[in-house]
Parts: structure tokens; C-alpha cells; sequence
């Protein structure tokens, strides 16, 4: 078999423990194509899922390479200490062999003055610019009085991938003598879509989509534990709307206020009430006629998730803009322009809502956020019993005339 064959996941091998390559002190364990120079013993070790090593490809000059290539990938890097009776030309030629055998092609390698650059005559230490910056104070290279030999190797498996190796071994003699460090890393894309939410903030043209065809979409914006004050982070989605309600301005919409089921009953009804008056206020606030707007609250009397769990309750705190437009008969199921991905109907939870973000208990995180100012509230439309009551005789009416056309308009 292909000896690179063996190899494609050369770097992931590294966690299994190979029988004989370790003393019971050491922490990690040999590369499996690469066993240590017999009477060596591991001093540091790492081993890194992912990350960034720059591999030499030429002379140092300057606490640099004067050639070098970066690597991405699965990464190990392992700080031997030597037997003091062996010289760095008999452990780099042993390890050199070794590679080669399994398919390896040496890159560049150097010995004592020809690892310094011609015309650069000055000690060369590479403290400040490490081969990979994870290893902390061992990083090494050192190129120190007693000479020493530097190595890069890589081998090429026809899946694509590549398993690069450096290798640095300290002279004989002097501060740093008696070492050797092996940095092998395998190319890989890195792993992505780990950090992940419900749904990126909708735009005015998926709203408008929504409300033009399915009548109706959620969002799950933020406000301050169990109270209606919206954060700042919750005005962008509001501004989408507002822009939605500008470029429409014969439309009448309803907003739903939802909560979890955390709480009583009554508690949650009036919550539900204020938050959707809130969103309301920083509508009117953005320039959207009041008129254009009804709201109402539906409290935990309508789920969409379970609320046994935070994703659940995240889920049902939510703000549902329903489309009261006389004469508006839905089509669900459509795409609107543009692509726009077909929204929540009642009930549906998940596809189309925007971010789930709120606490795990309650009715929403309780920490507050200043990085933007929040408009101040329209205290004719949140503050008073007076329009509350107004506020839901116009939304019932409007929906009642919205039923009769469309028929199957249903919450």
C-alpha cells in the first residue's frame, strides 16, 4: 500500500498512545510516523486541533526566515531533551531517514553557519517570532555557539491534504544544547458553523415578502428581564419593520406579543401587552404612523416550543407581525422576491424567525446593554389604560374585516 495512504489523518493518530514511545512522567506521546531518537524523553508537548504554524523554508536573518510557509491545520509540537553523547548531525540524519522512508521530501534543511543568512553575522535567537505561537517559551528555534541543524519535510496524500514537519536540533553544547523540537502540522480546512443561530436579522425585503404573502412572520427580538424595555441590540430588527411599513404605507399591521410560560398568567397577559406597545412606540418613534399599527397580547396562550427548556421558551418570547390590511388574503407556502425564504405561520416556530436570544428563564435576558441609545417610549401609546383599550378594539376590528375577506386567515 501507498505509504502516504497512511498518513491522511496522520495528525489525528497522534492522541493514541503508542506502546514503548512514552515514559510514565512524560505528557504526550511520539508522532506515529516519527518515534523519538532513542535515550530521548519529552519534555513539553502540545496537540492542537487547529491553528496556524509558519514552517522555514530558508536562513534565519533577523529573528525570522528569511523564506517560510504557513500552514494550517491539526498541529503538534513536541520539545525533546537528547542524550548529551549524540551530535545533531547523527539525531537530524536519523530522523531525516525516517521521513524519507515514509514518503517525506526534505524541503530545505541546513547545518550550523548556513542556518544564519549570508551577510548577517550576529548571534541569531528566535524568541520573538516563533515557528508557532501556541508553544509558549519553548517555540524555539535557538541557533546558539554550538551550531545546529534545521530541517522542514512534507508529504503530499492524494486525498489533497499535506502533513508537514520541522525539525530544530540544538548543538551538542552550550545553553541550549541538547534539544530537539518537531512541529508536524496536517492541512485541513478549518471546522465551521460551530457558533450558530435561529436566524440572521430579516430585512425589510423578507418582511415586506412575508406580509405580502404569508401575512405574517415572528420576531425574536430583545428586552429587559420580564419587562417591555426594549435593548439596543433589538432596534435594527425594528428599524427593518419601520422601513417595511414606509415602503407600504396603505398597509394596517397587528403585533402580537408572546411570552414564555414562566410566571402567572396575569403577570404574562400584561408583559405580553407592554411588549408589544413597546415595539409599537419605537415604530411610531421611527417615523410609522400609530394609526398604521394595532397590537395586542396573547400572553403563553400560544406556544411554539416547548417551554420545559431554554430553546423552548427562547423560542415563544417572541413578536408576531400579523398583516390587518382590508381586502389581504395570504398564500402560504410561496417564495417572496428576491428569493425571500417563506416565514412563520402560526404555530410553525422556527422557519423564519429571526435570532432566539433571550434568557433562560423569564421573559428575556436581564442584562442591559448602552452601546446605542433606545428610543424614549410615546407615552400616549404605552403608558396609558385609555389606549390600551383603544389599541385592542382597533386590532379586533381590523382583524374582524380582515377575516371576512380572506376566509382562512387563521392565528
Amino acid at each position: 500500500m501507498n505509504k502516504s495512504l497512511n498518513y491522511m489523518v496522520i495528525i489525528s493518530g497522534l492522541v493514541l498512545l503508542l506502546p514503548g514511545t512514552c515514559f510514565a512522567e512524560e505528557k504526550g506521546q511520539d508522532l506515529p510516523f516519527l518515534h523519538r531518537y532513542p535515550g530521548s524523553s519529552i519534555y513539553h508537548y502540545d496537540h492542537i486541533r487547529f491553528d496556524e504554524a509558519n514552517m522555514p523554508l530558508g536562513p534565519f536573518i533577523d529573528k525570522a526566515a528569511t523564506q517560510s510557509q504557513p500552514v494550517q491545520g491539526e498541529l503538534v509540537y513536541i520539545y525533546y531533551k537528547n542524550p548529551m553523547d549524540r551530535s545533531p548531525l547523527e539525531i537530524m540524519s536519523n530522523y531525516q531517514q525516517t521521513l524519507q522512508q515514509e514518503g517525506f521530501k526534505i524541503l530545505w534543511q541546513c547545518a550550523n553557519d548556513a542556518c544564519i543568512a549570508k551577510g548577517y553575522s550576529h548571534q541569531v535567537s528566535f524568541y520573538t517570532d516563533p515557528i508557532w505561537r501556541g508553544a509558549g517559551d519553548n517555540f524555539g528555534t535557538y541557533f546558539g555557539p554550538g551550531g545546529g541543524r534545521m530541517s522542514t519535510a512534507r508529504l503530499d496524500s492524494p486525498n489533497g491534504s499535506q502533513t508537514w514537519v520541522y525539525l530544530w536540533v540544538g548543538s551538542h553544547n552550550g545553553p541550549y544544547a541538547g534539544k530537539t523540537y518537531i512541529y508536524a502540522v496536517q492541512t485541513k480546512p478549518m471546522q465551521t458553523g460551530l457558533v450558530t443561530a435561529d436566524r440572521e436579522l430579516l430585512t425589510a425585503t423578507e418582511m415586506g415578502s412575508a406580509l405580502a404573502q404569508q401575512g405574517r412572520f415572528s420576531m425574536h427580538i430583545h428586552f429587559d428581564y420580564n419587562k417591555a424595555t426594549l435593548r439596543p441590540d433589538a432596534l435594527p430588527q425594528i428599524q427593518q419593520l419601520a422601513q417595511t411599513l414606509r415602503q407600504h404605507p396603505n398597509w394596517t399591521i397587528g403585533l402580537d406579543g408572546h411570552t414564555d410560560a414562566v410566571g402567572s398568567a396575569e403577570f404574562n397577559q400584561r408583559l405580553s401587552e407592554d411588549r408589544a406597545r413597546a415595539v409599537k412606540a419605537a415604530l411610531v418613534a421611527d417615523g410609522v404612523p400609530a394609526q398604521q399599527i394595532a397590537t395586542r397580547g396573547l400572553g403563553a396562550t400560544q406556544p411554539v416550543a416547548d417551554n420545559s427548556t431554554d430553546a423552548g421558551r427562547a423560542k415563544n418570547r417572541r413578536v408576531e407581525v400579523v398583516n390587518l390590511t382590508p381586502g389581504f388574503v395570504p398564500t402560504a407556502g410561496t417564495t417572496g422576491a428576491g428569493g425571500a425564504p417563506a416565514m412563520a405561520t402560526a404555530g410553525a416556530g422556527g422557519v423564519g424567525s429571526a435570532p432566539s436570544m433571550g434568557g433562560a428563564a423569564g421573559q428575556g435576558p436581564s442584562q442591559n446593554s448602552a452601546n446605542q441609545p433606545v428610543p424614549a417610549p410615546v407615552r400616549q401609546i404605552t403608558d396609558t389604560a385609555t389606549d390600551a383599550a383603544q389599541s385592542e378594539l382597533r386590532y379586533q376590528v381590523s382583524r374582524g374585516v380582515s377575516n371576512l375577506v380572506g376566509g382562512l386567515f387563521n392565528h
